[in-house]
């Protein structure tokens, strides 16, 4: 009776299926009301349009939401407004061109993110511990095959990838009704994609 301690290893590459979405509007004015008076029209002019498209407006998230003195500029315009608001969604390749073409038409001075997550993410690394597992006991079986002795059960198992998971990350999503952008090549870019893995260690009970 012994023991082997071996590694397990699965990795597999997985496609983004969801989004959040940042759109940061900004302001430089002379004062605080034009600063404000600036950014919150855009950001009702914006919420309208979206509102045609199908999005609830209850269901965006307000983020940054400021107005500060900017010491840093030299200039009259030295009031800075800001508002971001955070839209999650299915990943659409469509709505990404309506937003960014709205904000290119409409002129506005905005900074926007694109983020990609997975929805399943956790059920996704259940199914790649129990990969990870299944290689280790492989690998076990044939080194003990070599000394006469079989696998028994489990001693230890430490999970040695450190990554965390996002999850939960969907509470408030968008549902929108889209017709084709005005780039109807771009429109069809498929989603972006990602690696993920599980790298476990395994201690087993040979005789």
């Amino acid at each position: 009776m012994g023991k082997l301690t071996i590694n397990g290893y699965a990795k597999h590459e997985y496609s983004y299926d969801s989004m959040k979405i940042t759109v940061g509007f900004n302001a430089y004015e002379t004062t605080t009301t034009l600063a404000l008076e600036k950014v919150m029209n855009q950001c009702e002019e914006f919420l309208a349009v979206l509102a045609d498209y199908g999005v609830k407006t209850e269901d965006i998230t307000l983020g940054e939401n400021s107005v500060e003195k900017n010491n840093y500029i030299e200039d009259e315009n030295d009031i800075c407004a800001r508002r971001k608001l955070i839209i999650r969604s299915a990943f659409d390749m469509k709505f990404v061109n309506i937003i960014m073409s709205l904000i290119k038409d409409k002129g506005y001075d905005t900074d926007i993110d694109f983020d990609y997550t997975i929805k399943n993410i956790d059920t996704i690394h259940e199914a790649l511990l129990k990969e990870a597992l299944a290689d280790s006991k492989r690998k076990a079986m044939i080194i003990a095959e070599t000394m006469g002795q079989k696998v028994v059960e489990i001693v230890d198992v430490t999970n040695r990838n450190s990554d965390a998971y996002i999850s939960n990350w969907f509470s408030c999503e968008v549902v929108h009704k889209l017709s084709e952008s005005n780039y109807s090549r771009s429109d069809k870019l498929k989603e972006p994609v990602t690696t993920e893995s599980e790298n476990i260690t395994v201690t087993w009970l040979v005789e």
